[in-house]
């Protein structure tokens, strides 16, 4: 049997081999540029702090062998509490809130509250009523307005006389052409007749000018007719 066909590998598997070899190739040129410009500076700051600590100590084991304390602890806490107890009181400056001073502070802050109104001097009896407003008139009746009258017709404008159309100038006639002469007949040669001349034709005439239509005049409205009177009604009957 032959051996299977080896498989391409993914394409995720050549993007993530990708991004590592050129995170591996950052680094190392950043070590190369760091090598060749003398490494990285030095921190002396740990060094330094370092000498402090040691000179700080060396000062307080002085101060421990010169009032007798070194090396023993309770008495240096014995010492602490004679002194807290041989130590004067004072007045802080500092409030603590929610303290009696506090609370002493913030009632003299707050003003006092006003006083109440006094009642009023005399009040008026509740049997007097305010007066009662006089009722409201009635509007006269307002007058009926007189019907109007009939329109005036208005004058009708008198038509416009219709221009005159203008003669059209005659035509004036062509010129005749001037007869030409006829050549030499030679001997013993035909000699043709003259062909005829085509008159020209007269120049039509100009159309006559189109006249606008003259509007009628609208008849005049009738005068407004009055209604008769009313018949007188017939006496009653006389019953005997």
């Amino acid at each position: 049997m032959s051996s299977p066909a080896t498989q391409p590998p993914s394409r995720a598997l050549t993007t993530t081999l990708g991004v590592l070899a050129a995170i591996a190739s950052f680094a190392l040129l950043a070590t190369l540029f760091q090598w060749a410009g003398g490494g990285a500076p030095e921190d002396v700051r740990h060094e330094t702090a370092l000498k402090k600590k040691a000179e700080v100590q060396k000062d307080q084991h002085a101060l421990l062998e010169k009032y007798g304390l070194a090396g023993n602890p309770d008495a240096v806490f014995a010492k602490a509490i004679d002194g807290l107890k041989t130590r004067k009181e004072g007045a802080s400056k500092v409030v603590v809130p929610g303290s009696k001073t506090a609370l002493e502070q913030a009632a003299a802050a707050t003003p006092a509250p006003a006083p109440a109104p006094a009642p009023a001097a005399d009040k008026k009896p509740a049997e007097q009523k305010a007066p009662e407003a006089p009722a409201p008139t009635p509007a006269p009746a307002a007058e009926p307005k007189p019907a109007p009258a009939a329109p005036v017709p208005a004058p009708v404008p008198a038509p416009t006389p219709a221009p005159e159309p203008k003669p059209a100038p005659a035509p004036t006639p062509a010129a005749a052409p001037a007869p030409t002469p006829e050549p030499a007949s030679a001997p013993g040669s035909r000699v043709e007749p003259p062909l005829p001349t085509k008159e020209p034709e007269p120049a039509p005439a100009a159309p006559a000018p189109a006249t606008a239509p003259v509007p009628a005049t609208p008849p005049a409205p009738p005068p407004p007719v009055s209604a008769p009177p009313p018949a007188p009604a017939p006496p009653a009957p006389n019953p005997q």
